[in-house]
């Protein structure tokens, strides 16, 4: 009865597919219904393909490193990144390193040339965890935005300050057009007035 329940929770299209392969489905277990579902639906994928798609991702250029970790992350859970090691008293120890996977990922992977340059030079950056590490960098990236805003911010002063000074010229004697011609350009107007005396 438990396979029913499992069936009905699917999708409508998977339904059909499960039934069509196996039409005494709906008499059989729920974890038989599973697995079927599971050969069905889901399509497996190579360990190695996953890890070089690991391996080749990296920060958008106005992607937050947070939000970067996360999508590291979310690809390194599905590498299998694990060994077994065989321990003195003859016991197998399953050794899990996908935190460390995750680190040289994250740090290999960050957009900023300058940043990524600063952080693989601390010494002792694998030792650290993966929240130090974001925050290391995410207060990196805020200074560096809080940086480049000043600069433009400068720039769009300086324009202003150039167009007030321009707007503030003093008129030359005699000249109707002062505010719009420059002091240079009133004495070529002289020039060729009085030559064509």
């Amino acid at each position: 009865m438990a396979g029913i329940q499992v069936l009905q929770c699917s999708s409508e299209n998977l339904g059909d597919l499960l039934l069509k392969s196996d039409p005494r489905l709906l008499m059989r277990s729920e974890k038989e219904v599973l697995k079927q579902m599971e050969s069905i639906a889901v399509i497996k994928v190579a360990i190695g393909i996953t890890r070089t798609e690991l391996m080749r991702v990296i920060q958008d250029n106005d992607e937050a490193f947070r939000t970067f970790v996360t999508r590291v992350r979310g690809k390194a859970e599905t590498c299998c990144f694990e060994t077994s090691v065989d321990c003195t008293c003859g016991k197998t120890i399953i050794a899990d390193y996908t935190e460390e996977v995750i680190k040289d990922v994250m740090i290999a992977g960050i957009s900023d040339v300058d940043i990524r340059r600063e952080v693989i030079g601390i010494q002792e950056i694998q030792s650290r965890s993966v929240n130090d590490i974001v925050s290391l960098v995410e207060s990196r990236e805020v200074g560096r935005q809080a940086t480049c805003g000043n600069h433009s911010v400068a720039a769009v002063s300086t324009f202003k300050q150039l167009k007030r000074n321009e707007s503030q010229k003093s008129p030359c004697p005699g000249c109707s057009k002062c505010s719009t011609h420059t002091r240079r350009e009133k004495l070529v107007g002289i020039r060729n007035r009085s030559s064509n005396v």
